[in-house]
């Protein structure tokens, strides 16, 4: 059963991003993967903040920037750093 439904913002904002690095992704893919475990679910963040998990997120824009895989690395390292 298909679902004319639109994508939500935060998919949105994922289909669009990669768009512009040349992939295609669709509403029926996300739901797809989200099915599969792959991709996790629209969750507020008090929902996963309830469930014991930290949240950090990143804007689609952020991680368009040039600066982005240094920025990521030091984050990464910081939060390896800070969980030992």
């Amino acid at each position: 059963m298909a679902s004319n439904k639109p994508p939500s913002a935060a998919d949105q904002q994922l289909i669009e991003h990669a768009a512009r690095h040349g992939f295609t992704i669709t509403v029926k893919q996300l739901a797809i993967w989200r099915r599969a475990g792959l991709l996790p679910g629209n969750i507020p963040n008090r929902s996963l903040r309830l469930k014991g998990y930290q949240v950090y997120r990143f804007g689609g824009h952020e991680l368009g920037l040039s600066a982005a895989p240094a920025m990521l690395h030091n984050f990464f390292g910081q939060l390896v750093e800070h969980q030992h």
